[in-house]
Formats: structure tokens, C-alpha cells, sequence
């Protein structure tokens, strides 16, 4: 990748699904008691962004033998059904 990819890329840092992920549990960590409606979307939003990221790095990795154990079938299929 190219020096301009790569500033192109850290531009856009915020559309990734593991930046969103970590973007939604910091709200939901700052929601007051009061605000359990919002809470309980931005943990939702959390689980849905985190499972993407995952589902991606699943995808990219799955072959590589140096990750094998961490995407083991019982973890795989987790990732895959925890909605």
C-alpha cells in the first residue's frame, strides 16, 4: 500500500466497524441511569459493530495457520450466531 493509500485510509479510521464498536460502548458507558433506553441501543449497536469486525477478521484470517486456535469451530460458530 502506498504512502497516499495509507493517509486515505487513516482519514476514514472512523468507518471501520471496530471503531464504531468502541465509538457505541463509550456512550453507552456515559448513559446515566436514566437514560437506560439509550444504554441498552448503544450496547446493541456495540454487539452489532463488534461482530462485524469480527466476521471480517474471520474472513481475512481463517486460513493462516498462526490463527487457527483463535478461530477454532466452536469460537466460529459463536461469532457467527450471537444474534
Amino acid at each position: 500500500m502506498g504512502k497516499g493509500k495509507k493517509i486515505i485510509m487513516d482519514k476514514f479510521l472512523f468507518r471501520h466497524a471496530i471503531y464504531r464498536a468502541n465509538l457505541f460502548l463509550r456512550l453507552a458507558m456515559v448513559c446515566s441511569e436514566a437514560e437506560m433506553e439509550k444504554f441498552e441501543a448503544y450496547l446493541k449497536a456495540t454487539i452489532v459493530f463488534y461482530r462485524l469486525s469480527m466476521l471480517r477478521l474471520l474472513k481475512k484470517y481463517e486460513k493462516n495457520k498462526e490463527f487457527e486456535s483463535l478461530f477454532s469451530t466452536p469460537k466460529r460458530e459463536l461469532i457467527r450466531n450471537a444474534f
